[in-house]
């Protein structure tokens, strides 16, 4: 969908997320099964099986869940040689590649620019782009090990490893190591919540509550037997756990309150797991935006999951534009360019494709942009 804020705002379809049969919505719960059936099952919130990804995904011994900003879920391998898989929700492989600078891949989590950062079970972390190019190692005094990971609000990554007897690790987007603390034990996995702080789930059985500096804020035993492996947090605040050989994802409120569980396929030892969220990129002047008559800068964000296989669910929205004008939304799959144009600047380069035309609406009333 286009939307278009102004000075005004108007609405257009577009693209969306997911095929209509596997549909992604909010707090849906993606659980990478690790096994050599090599499959990510897809879950609502309910507990119902919404789509299985696998059968003719590429390697085996799938580990790490996150969903790229484009739309894409992501998952690191480790057969037959380390790398990573990346999927339309509904199933369909778009791609997949080596990471010959990864020895055992851990968990997978995505910057705000579509930059991987890939832990190491047996290193540190390596950056990737979403097509597969080397950008960097991270790395810090004694750091090894590592396996969870996530980003939090402000882009900063977090990750969990065995230095130490377990701490979290904590980097700036740039690389820059900023700090660690220690969790006393093997911390499995760990998820940002919105307020910044971290839920970190320990190999041999609890769930800990930190806050960005390391202070422990609440904790609670879940009273499962086997490792411990996955966390997922939920816009409502609550977390869903795996379990080594569990058969199953386990619910939780933050205190610790079993809120049910639902079953996974036969074979399943679940690992890693991502809960889906509504995916909003903040307004940007994107490449040069031109100054209207109003003296408004066009700017321009999106909200919801892409997919080439979807019709509706998807939404790109311009700001700052004319009330009562008939605009287009230029694309191209093409990559971007810098062409002089009309007076402002041409962002795509060719082919270039548009969408139908749309007015941006707004008060009838004459001058009320």
């Amino acid at each position: 969908m286009i939307e278009r804020v102004s000075c005004w705002t108007v609405c257009a379809a577009l693209l969306a997320c997911g095929s209509a049969a596997a549909q992604v919505q909010a707090d849906d719960v993606l659980v990478n099964l690790f096994t050599t059936r090599a499959a990510v099952e897809h879950y609502a919130p309910d507990g119902t099986l919404v789509a299985t990804t696998g059968g003719g995904g590429t390697g085996d011994f799938w580990v790490g869940a996150s969903v790229t900003l484009s739309g894409l879920f992501v998952t690191t391998r480790r057969a037959p040689a380390p790398g990573i898989n990346l999927f339309w929700i509904d199933g369909t492989q778009v791609a997949t590649f080596d990471t010959p600078d990864v020895g055992a891949p851990g968990d997978v989590s995505v910057f705000a620019d579509g930059t991987l950062a890939i832990c190491d079970n047996f290193d540190t972390v390596s950056l990737y782009s979403e097509t597969g190019t080397f950008l960097q190692t991270l790395s810090a005094p004694g750091l090894a090990g590592t396996f969870g990971s996530t980003i939090d609000a402000s882009d900063e990554l977090w990750v969990g490893s065995t230095t130490g007897n377990g701490s979290i690790w904590h980097f700036a987007r740039d690389g820059t190591f900023l700090g660690s603390f220690s969790t006393g034990q093997w911390p499995s996995d760990l998820v940002a919540a919105p307020d910044g702080t971290l839920w970190v789930v320990r190999r041999l059985g609890d769930v800990r509550h930190y806050d960005r500096s390391g202070n422990l804020l609440s904790s609670f035993a879940t009273g499962l037997s086997a490792s411990h492996w996955g966390i997922g947090l939920a816009s409502d605040g609550t977390l869903y756990v795996t379990t080594e050989n569990g058969g199953a994802v386990f619910h939780f409120d933050p205190l610790g309150n079993p809120l049910g569980q639902f079953p996974l396929g036969p074979g399943a030892r679940p690992l890693f797991l991502t809960v889906t969220r509504e995916c909003t990129t903040p307004a940007v002047a994107y490449c040069t935006a031109k100054v209207n008559s109003l003296g408004c800068v066009p700017t321009i964000s999106s909200k919801g999951l892409p997919s080439a296989s979807a019709s509706a669910g998807f939404f790109v929205r311009a700001s700052d534009v004319r009330d009562g004008k008939v605009g287009l939304l230029l694309y191209s799959l093409s990559g971007a360019a810098a062409t002089p144009f009309q007076g402002g600047t041409l962002c795509l380069a060719p082919p270039i494709r548009r969408t139908p035309p749309r007015d941006s609406g707004g008060p009838p009333v004459a001058g009320a942009n």
